[in-house]
């Protein structure tokens, strides 16, 4: 994996996934017959198929650090699959460091999401790391 450029949010940090996640997730796509390439994957959650892939190609973009796939994954926030909206609010985590931190308070403090307790992240730590110097 790429090391990164731009520190990551701590609460971002904690998720980096090691080289077993990643050749698993290259083994998923390869059974898929889905090309392991940012792409390929974006395309995956473009046409919303196929829908279990979709959490798994979240995290893999974050993995090939693909910023490219910014966009696509911001508008997955509000998707009706829970764990497709919270993969894709994470791979955006994990991708823009501090750079997001108002669009992913907003995420996290919408009504209705389950967001907020998920994987660390919390409107308050956002904020927190977002204010402190």
């Amino acid at each position: 994996m790429e090391t990164q450029s731009q520190p990551l949010h701590p609460s971002a940090a904690m998720l980096i996934r090691d080289d077993k996640d990643v050749g698993d997730d290259m083994a998923y796509f390869r059974k898929l017959g889905i090309p392991y390439e940012p792409q390929s994957l974006i395309e995956v959650l473009t046409r919303h198929k196929p829908k279990s892939a979709m959490p798994i190609a979240c995290h893999s973009l974050a993995d090939m650090r693909a910023k490219e796939a910014i966009p696509v994954l911001k508008s997955l926030a509000d998707f009706p699959i829970q764990d497709v909206k919270a993969t894709s609010v994470l791979a955006v985590a994990r991708l823009c460091g501090k750079d997001e931190t108002p669009w992913l308070v907003e995420c996290l403090t919408r009504k209705g999401t389950l967001k907020a307790t998920c994987y660390g992240l919390s409107p308050r730590s956002l904020i927190q790391e977002h204010t402190q110097p």
